[in-house]
C-alpha cells in the first residue's frame, strides 16, 4: 500500500515534466479528456480530406503486444532527465524498477523467480506516463516531423501525407 501511495506522489510530481513538448499533440494515449472515440473522428476527417483533396494517405495501424515490457529502462531514465525530472527524483523512479522479480505458472505450478530488467512495472500508476513518455520520445526519433503522425497508444495508428512509411516502419521497430 505504502508504495503505492509512494508511486502516486512520484506521478503528481512527474507530471510537472510532462508539458506539450514531451507529449505531442497527437498522442492520444493515456491523457485526459482524450478518447478512441477522439481519435476515430480526428482520422474520419483526416480521410475526407484527403478524399475532398484528392490526396494520398497512408496509414499503418500497429498492436504492441505486451506494450510495456518493450521500454529500454536505460533509455527511459535517460529522457527523464532530458526533460528535466531532478536527478534524485530519477533516481526514486529507478528504485522502484530494480530488483523486479517475476514468476511463470503454467498448470497450477510456478516457476522459478526470475529478474524483470526490461519494461515498467505492471500496475504501477506510472506506467502509462512512463510508456507515453518512451513512446513520444521514439516517434519523435524515428519520423521526425514527416508528413502527419498521430497515435493511439498502446494500439497505434500512424497517419502520413508522405508515403516514406516502408522506410519508418524498420526503423521505429528497431528503436
Amino acid at each position: 500500500m505504502a508504495g503505492k501511495i509512494f508511486a502516486r506522489v512520484l506521478l503528481n510530481r512527474l507530471s510537472t515534466h510532462t508539458t506539450p513538448e514531451v507529449f505531442p499533440e497527437t498522442l492520444y494515449g493515456f491523457r485526459g479528456n482524450r478518447s478512441t472515440v477522439d481519435m476515430i473522428f480526428c482520422h474520419r476527417q483526416l480521410q475526407e480530406k484527403c478524399i475532398e483533396q484528392d490526396r494520398p494517405l497512408y496509414m499503418v495501424f500497429d498492436d504492441f503486444s505486451k506494450a510495456f515490457d518493450t521500454v529500454g529502462r536505460t533509455g527511459l531514465w535517460q529522457l527523464l532527465r532530458k526533460y528535466g525530472c531532478p536527478e534524485k527524483f530519477t533516481t526514486m523512479i529507478e528504485a522502484l524498477h530494480t530488483g523486479m522479480m517475476a514468476n511463470v505458472s503454467v498448470g497450477g505450478e510456478f516457476s522459478e523467480s526470475f529478474g524483470v530488467t526490461n519494461g515498467v512495472k505492471q500496475g504501477c500508476v506510472l506506467a502509462p506516463t512512463l510508456f507515453s513518455i518512451f513512446l513520444s520520445a521514439m516517434l519523435d526519433e524515428a519520423f521526425l516531423d514527416r508528413g502527419v503522425a498521430s497515435t493511439y497508444s498502446p494500439d497505434r495508428t500512424l497517419t502520413y501525407s508522405t508515403s516514406h512509411t516502408s522506410e519508418r516502419r524498420p526503423r521505429l521497430l528497431g528503436y
